[in-house]
Formats: C-alpha cells, structure tokens, sequence
C-alpha cells in the first residue's frame, strides 16, 4: 500500500525510486538497475529543469502529414541553398516548394514519375521517430522550465549510458547527437539549445536602443544549435505518473477480457478500444508502449478532465477498464 507523502509527491530521485522499489519487489533495487530500465525503454525517466532551458518545440505528425522538399537526386544541399533550377523539372521542383508527403500523389505526373523511379528524391523537413510519426521543430526558441520527460529518441539514451556505465564498471561515454537532446511533455517533443555568441554580439553589447532590439538579435534563430547537455540547474527523476505506470505494468495481467466474449459488452469495449487508440494516435509517444496505447497515460488524461470522484471509480479500476478495451480491440484486429 502507498502511502499518503508517496501520493502527495509528483516526482522521486533515483535513490528514492531504488528505496521504493526495493520495497516493493522485496529485493534489493539500485540506481544502476533503474539506469538500465530506463535505457531498455522499461521505465521513463524525466529531467527537472530547475532553472530555465532554450528548446525549439516540435509537434508530432503522422508521417504522410510530414512535410518534404523534393529535388533532384545527389544534389540536397544545393538544392537547399537555393541554385538556380536548370531544367524543366528542377522549375517545376522550385514552383512546388515544400508539401506533404501524402500530397505527392496529387502532383504533376513527370514530379510522381521522377520520385518513383528515384530521380527525385523527398527530404524530410522533419525527424522520423517511428514507422509512423515524424516530429517538425519549430525554428524559434522558446524558454522552458519544470519537470519533462526524456523519451530516449536522440541523444537521452547516451545521456544515460554516460551515468549508467561508471556504476557497473563499464565504459566512459561521452553524450553525443546531431540532433540533440530531446524532452517531452504535452504531446509535444522540446529540443535542447545552445547560443554560440558571435563577434557582432560583442559589437552590439551595450549599444542597442532598446530591450526589444537586444531580444530580437538574442533570439535570432540563425544563434542556436541542437546541445546535448542539460542545464548545469537541472536533475534527473522519475515523475510518479511514470513510476505508477511502470510498477501497475508489471503487476497488470496481459489481458483482462476474454477474446471469446461475445454480445453488447464486448462491441462496446471493442469501440472504446478504437477511441483509446485513436486518441493515443493524436498525442504522440508518450501515449504508446511500443505500437499499443499506454493505458495509465490516457486515464490519466481522462481524470484530469474531469472533478475528482465524478467516475465513482479510483484510478487503478478505471485503468482496467481501458487495459481491457484496449485489449479487446486489439483482439478484433486479428480476427
């Protein structure tokens, strides 16, 4: 049983999740054994950014509503700096500017032909993070603060590893990644930033006519670059949501309905299931286990709309319920 300062607590330190777990398991748990979940995507971990940190916001998409620059083949970066077109198709190219991959089927037949014979390749503005989701940063920083979650997408899992391996006698590693340090919360992906101060910065201190003129030059995006570091103000945790999630899954049987049920009760599962997935679909990965929707993260959601106590049910039952309409619905696709 939980008791009341653990409900009252949003987040834990790794030495107070490997003390709960040890209690919960009835063996000895360390923060290297979390370390290794976290890096075998079995448990969340989250960042506490204490004081605040610059991040360009990315927004997940399906990936046909990713958005792609066609252009010849071989050639990206120039097509990228903006060279003149030289052919009939490359004008074409130019004209179509940037468009949706699933749109490429509505383009001029010579464009479809040239990407399906490859002439013309399509280069993601975006980052493919699964068979079916891509996410677009924005190109503008933003100032964020508070607790995120790491979803192990880029340079988190390095990050780990780099704590991870001098607990157990491994390897130095050093965090690395093109694209940087990614965060997560609200559905929405945050990629870490650093400035890299030029000589006009230098120029410019003290000289501007105003605190706007100086923001506009400190924001410029033109600055900012994919970091992976985090704040030297910041921390690593485990949220409780995420803790629950972790400890409710390895306690939860893998399914709590009978594919063989039949009747009213089961096409209603069967239609909540598709709700479920269907909203997981609309909220990104932190929605999902693998392909399946995570039913702890949704009823979270669900309870979180609504006044406390207005289901007449206590999280842990209302949390069956969805598991089993997940899993009913699962069960129907495969019939």
């Amino acid at each position: 049983m939980r008791s009341k300062l653990y409900s009252l607590k949003e987040w834990f330190t790794l030495e107070d999740v490997a003390s709960h777990l040890t209690a919960v398991f009835s063996e000895k748990v360390t923060v290297a054994d979390i370390l290794q979940l976290a890096l075998q995507k079995r448990i969340k971990l989250s960042v506490n950014l204490i004081s605040s940190a610059e991040a360009n916001k990315g927004t997940v998409h399906n990936i046909t509503e990713g958005r792609v620059i066609l252009h010849p083949a071989e050639t990206p970066l120039s097509w990228l700096r903006g060279d003149e077109p030289k052919t009939s198709l490359e004008k074409k190219l130019r004209a179509v500017g940037v468009v949706k991959i699933g749109d490429i089927q509505n383009l001029d037949e010579e464009i479809r032909n040239a990407v399906k014979d490859q002439s013309v390749h399509a280069t993601h503005l975006g980052e493919i993070i699964s068979e079916t989701d891509i996410v677009e940063f924005e190109k503008e920083v933003q100032s964020i603060s508070g607790i995120y979650d790491l979803p192990m997408l880029s340079a988190e899992k390095s990050l780990i590893e780099e704590m991870y391996y001098p607990k157990v006698g491994g390897p130095d590693i050093d965090t690395w990644g093109l694209e940087g340090l990614w965060l997560e919360r609200g559905g929405h992906i945050y990629r870490l930033c650093e400035r890299v101060a030029t000589q006009a910065d230098h120029e410019a201190c003290g000289n501007e006519s105003s605190i706007a003129q100086w923001e506009r030059r400190y924001r410029d995006p033109s600055r900012w670059f994919p970091t992976t570091k985090l704040p030297e103000e910041s921390t690593i945790i485990v949220s409780r949501v995420n803790l629950d999630a972790f400890i409710d899954g390895l306690e939860e049987p893998q399914s709590k309905v009978s594919v063989e049920a039949n009747g009213d009760e089961s096409r209603v599962q069967e239609v909540l299931g598709l709700l479920v997935e269907m909203y997981a679909g609309r909220h990104g990965p932190d929605f999902h286990y693998g392909t399946k929707p995570k039913a702890s993260r949704i009823v979270q959601d669900m309870l979180s709309a609504v006044p406390d106590g207005i289901t007449g049910m206590g999280d842990r039952k209302l949390k069956e319920h969805v598991s089993a309409a997940i899993a009913a619905w699962e069960a129907k696709k495969r019939r």
